[in-house]
């Protein structure tokens, strides 16, 4: 027991030397230590704060114990992670790949039980050009509700088939108005609180820079023409650079096509305003601006093969019977072909209210039309719009 409480005390007297020993990677550095930070002038900004551990060495004994057992399980598997990079370029080309994805788990598992690193990422101060906070990050947004409130969202207003068949987001996407909160998926907003375009803000989990296409669309403008509704194209960026260093609120690459503000029709029902990230294939040196009215977001992926990844949950793409069971008669595919997996996603509501003329005029200059259901004719009414008494 002795043996043991001295091998605790040695470990956890060097234990701020093994929680310093941060790995390096190609495209990342270890972060600077704030403790560093100039206090030269009373005019620089307030350094972060700095982590201490919440006991010291020998105030408790089985905190101690605990510590070690981090401690030492840390510095294995840092050395192992010393050990596989120095062999990796004497690996065979087949061998590589396994070996890259060892080497990825051991990024993340030789940090992760690291209490600084978890105070770090709690307050927010995690560096996200090392594995460990990426992957701590990730995890937080997918298993805590951010995303699936998005998703509770985008399938019980029906944005999802309607607007696309099937999303799988791997981008933290928010958004913000006129330096307002960030909108929660699927809340009302005033039009007249969106007449400017707005901030976009979001989470990448990926080191290499990728390109995505911001498109904002509202699929519920009413077509008299088909006694249906058909989609407004409000917003159109392509080829917008994205890491997981990249800043917030995202510098935006001139648009395609200009934002215009929501206008939601009189006489409508409310209009889903949808925001899509698609991932790009790579850079699109020619797009051509789309109309905005009767804009097809499905031909549009399809075109510029905006799909992104293997999309998680979705049908397979394969020809299957028109009706169950049946042996003969055409086939059909169980998808379109425009389901995107990647990304991020976003969405909200708006309703008609009084500034949407004034809205509407700057917009386009013209006054704003006004739908609604046609009268319904009283056959039984005479020329005076009277209805004759049935008993004389």
């Amino acid at each position: 027991m002795h043996a043991a409480r001295r091998a605790a005390s040695a470990l956890c007297s060097r234990g701020p030397a093994v929680l310093r020993r941060v790995y390096t990677t190609p495209s990342s550095a270890p972060s600077a230590d704030p403790s560093a930070a100039s206090t030269s002038s009373d005019s620089s900004p307030p350094s972060p704060p700095t982590y201490t551990p919440p006991l010291s060495p020998g105030q408790l004994e089985i905190y101690d114990l605990s510590l070690s057992l981090l401690l030492s399980d840390k510095a294995r598997k840092l050395d192992q992670l010393s050990s596989l990079r120095a062999e990796l370029p004497t690996l065979p080309a087949d061998a590589q790949a396994l070996a890259q994805k060892k080497l990825s788990k051991l990024e993340v598992d030789a940090e992760i039980n690291d209490p600084e690193v978890r105070w770090r990422h709690k307050r927010g101060l995690g560096d996200l050009s090392l594995p460990v906070y990426r992957y701590l990050r990730e995890a937080q947004w997918r298993k805590e509700g951010a995303l699936d409130l998005l998703m509770e969202r985008l399938w019980q207003m029906h944005v999802l088939p309607d607007v696309l068949p099937w999303v799988d987001p791997t981008v933290e996407m928010r958004v913000r108005f006129q330096g307002g909160e960030d909108v929660e998926p699927g809340g009302y907003l005033t039009p007249e609180h969106t007449e400017k375009e707005p901030e976009i803000y979001t989470t990448a989990f990926h080191m290499e820079e990728r390109y995505y296409t911001l498109v904002m669309v509202d699929p519920d403008v009413p077509s008299p023409a088909t006694s249906s509704y058909t989609t407004f194209l409000h917003w159109l960026i392509p080829n917008i650079p994205l890491t997981c260093l990249s800043p917030s609120p995202l510098p935006l690459p001139p648009a395609l096509q200009p934002y215009i503000p929501p206008h939601p029709q009189a006489g409508t029902p409310y209009h889903r305003y949808t925001l899509l990230l698609l991932p790009q294939r790579g850079l699109i040196s020619r797009m051509k601006a789309p109309l905005r009215r009767g804009f097809s977001l499905r031909d549009f992926v399809r075109t510029y093969d905006l799909t992104g990844g293997p999309v998680q949950g979705a049908p397979p793409r394969a020809l299957v019977g028109a009706h169950k069971g049946a042996k003969k008669g055409p086939k059909v595919k169980v998808n379109t072909g425009a389901e995107v997996g990647g990304g991020g996603a976003h969405m909200f509501r708006e309703v008609w209210d009084e500034s949407v003329p004034g809205i509407h005029e700057r917009a386009f200059g013209t006054p704003e039309l006004r739908y609604g259901k046609p009268k319904t004719v009283d056959p039984y009414l005479d020329e005076e719009g009277v209805r004759p008494r049935r008993y004389y």
